[in-house]
Order: C-alpha cells, then sequence, then structure tokens
C-alpha cells in the first residue's frame, strides 16, 4: 500500500534521511517509531505528499505523491502532529468547511455513522477553542477520515494525551484499522505492543528494522563483554546457532558482542560461549541473555547508540 525505496531528502546541508525504504502493506496498523529528530515527520510528509523527496522513489497504492499529488491526497487521510484546528470554528462549522473542500455531498447525514463513532456529535455546536485535548484528536482524526482515506497516516496521534484518553484514542483505531491502513508515528512503545502488528524503526534518518511485532516473541540476544583476543569473536561466529548482530572493541583487548541465539537451548549456549572465550585464554566479564521485545530491540537499535 505504501512502498518507499531509496528515498533521501536534506534541509539545508542537513541529510534527514539517507536511503530510506520500507514497505508497508494492506491492512492492519504499522508503527512509525524513533526518537525526537530521526526522520518520522519527514518521511510523513513525503509520503502525504507535502513535500518531495530529493531522490528515490515512493509508492502510495497506484500513485506518485511527486507527479499525482492530487490523487494520493484522495486516498490518504494525514494527521500532523500538531493538529492544526481553526479555534474559533464550532465544530460543525469546521467538519462543514473540511467537507465542502473535499467535495463530500449530503454532508452530515450521510458521515453520521463515522461522525458517532469519533464521538464529535457529543461535541457537535461547541467551539473548537473549548475542547479537551482528547476531543481536539478525536476532531483531528474525523477531519483527516472524512473522505473515507485507504490509507491513514498520523503523526504523534497519542502525544500529549492523559491515560484515558489514550485508551479511547487506541480502541478508534483498532476499529478503524479493519478498513483502513494505517501508518502511525510514535515514541511511547507501551501502546505500540497493544494495538500494532508491525513495525518500523528509524534512527538518524536510516530505517534499522521492519517487521512483524510476533517474530520478536521467542528470539534471544545475548550481550557479552570479553576480555581477550579479537580471534575469540572469529571463533564464536563458526559457531551455527550463533549470529553477530554488533561488535565494539572497547579497548585493546575488551570487546563487548551483541549476538542473536538462531537455534538450540539457551543455557547450553551460554556455556558454549564461556567454554570458547576461556578455552582461548579470554576473560567474560558479562555474558546475559536477553528475550528480544520491542523494548529491549529498540534499546538495542537507538537507546544505546545514543549514550
Amino acid at each position: 500500500m505504501i512502498k518507499l525505496t531509496n528515498v533521501s531528502k536534506s534541509f539545508s546541508g542537513f541529510q534527514a534521511l539517507k536511503k530510506v525504504s520500507f514497505e508497508v502493506k494492506e491492512g492492519g496498523i504499522t508503527a512509525f517509531l524513533g526518537v525526537n529528530g530521526a526522520g518520522k515527520t519527514t518521511t510523513m510528509r513525503i509520503i502525504d505528499g507535502i513535500i518531495p523527496a530529493d531522490e528515490g522513489e515512493v509508492q502510495v497504492g497506484q500513485y506518485s505523491p511527486l507527479h499525482q499529488a492530487v490523487k494520493v491526497k484522495e486516498i490518504v487521510g494525514y494527521l500532523p502532529e500538531d493538529n492544526p484546528l481553526y479555534s474559533s470554528f464550532r465544530v460543525s462549522e469546521y467538519l462543514n468547511f473540511i467537507a465542502r473542500l473535499r467535495r463530500i455531498e449530503g454532508f452530515p447525514s450521510e458521515m453520521y455513522s463515522l461522525l458517532r463513532q469519533m464521538g464529535v456529535t457529543k461535541v457537535w455546536d461547541q467551539r473548537i477553542s473549548t475542547l479537551s485535548h482528547g476531543y481536539r484528536q478525536r476532531v483531528g482524526l474525523t477531519t483527516a477520515l472524512i473522505h473515507r482515506p485507504q490509507v491513514l497516516v498520523l503523526d504523534e496521534p497519542l502525544s500529549g494525551l492523559d491515560p484515558l484518553q489514550k485508551e479511547e484514542i487506541m480502541a478508534l483505531l483498532e476499529k478503524i484499522s479493519r478498513q483502513t491502513t494505517i501508518l502511525f508515528s510514535t515514541h511511547i512503545l507501551p501502546e505500540v505492543e497493544k494495538l500494532c502488528q508491525r513495525v518500523i524503526i528509524i534512527h538518524q534518518g536510516e530505517i534499522r528494522f521492519q517487521g512483524d511485532l510476533s517474530h520478536l516473541k521467542g528470539e534471544v540476544i545475548i550481550e557479552l563483554s570479553y576480555q581477550g583476543k579479537g580471534k575469540i569473536k572469529d571463533k564464536l561466529l563458526t559457531q551455527p546457532n550463533l549470529q553477530l548482530v554488533k561488535a565494539e572493541e572497547l579497548k585493546r583487548g575488551s570487546w563487548q558482542l551483541t549476538l542473536k541465539l538462531t537455534k538450540g537451548d539457551k543455557e547450553k549456549v551460554i556455556r558454549q560461549i564461556s567454554k570458547i572465550v576461556s578455552g582461548e585464554g579470554g576473560l567474560v566479564l558479562q555474558l546475559q541473555p536477553l528475550q528480544e521485545d520491542l523494548s529491549t530491540l529498540f534499546n538495542r537499535l537507538v537507546k544505546n547508540e545514543e549514550n
């Protein structure tokens, strides 16, 4: 439904995106994760056709945001992080205005089921300036959905909401996802694990991971620190059940490895690693298995690099 291939973007010499490639398949909810400044908003604006990529290809459905921007806006609903609403308008006035811009006939009667689902009928005659943050988000979501888009792109839709408001918006997104493909950015991990089927992680303008959340369950990551020669690392990687994720020489003769267990019993492999290190004259400083979940994956790919 959404496909980016080697997309790059710079602003005044700063490269915000570096050959970004990922694909969002039709249906369900995909989370777009990253710390502030990772490139999430830039990517979403390119997808919606607000700004062009410097290079690379973007496809939304059958269309290109660069060459067929109007067609893309017909099938995409976009809610930016700042959720720009006309505060002096009443909810009814604002949504009628948006419906006219979208050339939607029969509004609001033809859209009553959506309006009721979004909960905006409860505040229909209120001025937007008097709404709580949660209801402002509901009005913003309604604006993004008013033309019945095939794709919904949401930039930090849960930001600033209290716990109850988050639960309400997440429940709405789950219902919407039954008929609409959703891509939403966030840096809040617990909500992602509750809501999403797939995740994309971006850091410093580069895609670091994309895959189904279900694939993370059961994976084991092993953190190993040791003193010894570099050939210990080479010997460890000859083992068929270990895959190198990251290797770093902290100082001469001191190494830190991140390994993925691809098969076999965890405790047996831990003993195997310890035996290899000591057998080559090395000293194990730390040897810790971690059950890979979204939090440990994000920390490994992003937070550890920030330190």
